[in-house]
């Protein structure tokens, strides 16, 4: 009898295990498309509802960086995972810029 309730206590553990896995990777947000890349910025307080419109989506190796705007410049960076997801890493607004300050990031050559 002492065998069975431990077999049975072992398999609900482990159930209790997948679960809690499952649910947890399930609600990970990641940087994968652009929509998935608006949840994640949605996901940050201070953005949440807010309309965000993607400019452009660089990809250098494992990093990809991505421009948006949300009425000011913006970029929030995203670095590849071992499974091949974006993970959010970091996030930048400038209330006070302009623009134009970015627009010599686009099409500049590659530094060596």
């Amino acid at each position: 009898m002492g065998k069975k309730k431990t077999g049975i206590f072992l398999a609900v553990l482990i159930l209790i295990s997948l679960a809690a896995y499952y649910f947890y990777n399930s609600k990970v947000l990641y940087g994968n498309n652009k929509a998935s890349i608006v949840k994640v910025i949605n996901s940050i307080d201070s953005f949440k509802n807010k309309e965000i419109e993607i400019l452009d989506i660089n990809d250098v190796d494992d990093l990809r960086i991505v421009g948006l705007s949300n009425n000011s410049p913006s970029y929030i960076e995203f670095n590849k995972n071992q499974k091949g997801n974006y993970v959010w890493q970091r996030f930048s607004s400038h209330n006070n810029d302009s623009f134009s300050m970015f627009l010599p990031l686009k099409g500049s050559p590659k530094c060596s």
